[in-house]
């Protein structure tokens, strides 16, 4: 019989058709890992429990080092957990969830170039890679000095008003009404391709070649944001 080996999940809204709701989710790639080391495997749902944990481990952390928590408040955040705070006033964010919630943090804190670490509270992602129980030891690092930034790129927007903003990830373009959309693809000033269809993803580099070496030899990543143009 193959070994149950359980994946922590995290909890997304996504819409299935025309309703949105609250899953639990999990990366197939790490079934797929699982079933091909021999296991069988198991999502666990994501746990209130785990969050509180680390937020409690967060907090004795700070006492002990006569430093303060605070919450940076964004758009559709119901929860409060500390006093609120920005994000220029911070020497560090920390973002406790998954990959979506790191996300949200290198938004909140690129405009004033704050650097975020990602405790994962679930599974560990691509920008969360230390585990909850670990939060102690790599705020530790941190505060020794004993860590390596990573720059992860982000996409310069710029509409056609000429407003700016930029996109970590990916920025998807859809339609605006009926018909196809059609999309010109510039590089470096020459045309590279004309497409048309529904809608157009474009998206960034998590990584520089030059900085994968550093981010395997690292037990964690404090990330910070760097921009790319795109128009």
């Amino acid at each position: 019989m193959r070994p149950l080996i359980g994946i922590t999940s995290y909890a997304e809204e996504i819409r299935w058709g025309v309703w949105t709701e609250d899953a639990a989710l999990v990366p197939l790639a790490y079934v797929r890992a699982v079933e091909h080391a021999g296991g069988r495997p198991l999502v666990v749902p994501p746990s209130d429990d785990g969050l509180e944990e680390t937020l409690d481990a967060l907090r004795a952390w700070a006492d002990r080092q006569g430093a303060g928590v605070g919450q940076v408040r964004v758009p559709g955040q119901t929860r409060e957990v500390a006093v609120p705070v920005a994000p220029e006033a911070c020497d560090l964010i920390v973002a406790l969830g998954g990959d979506g919630t790191t996300l949200t943090a290198l938004h909140a804190g690129a405009p004033s170039s704050r650097a975020v670490l990602g405790i994962a509270c679930g599974s560990v992602g691509v920008l969360t890679s230390v585990q909850g129980d670990r939060l102690t030891a790599a705020l530790d690092r941190v505060a020794s000095g004993s860590w390596t930034p990573v720059e992860v790129p982000a996409l310069e927007v710029t509409g056609s008003q000429g407003q700016v903003d930029f996109a970590i990830n990916d920025l998807t373009v859809i339609r605006n009404g009926p018909g196809q959309m059609l999309v010109s693809i510039v590089v470096d000033d020459v045309l590279y391709a004309r497409v048309a269809g529904d809608g157009l993803v474009v998206a960034a580099a998590l990584s520089e070649p030059n900085n994968r070496a550093s981010m395997r030899c690292t037990e964690f990543r404090v990330c910070s944001v760097n921009t790319r143009s795109f128009r």
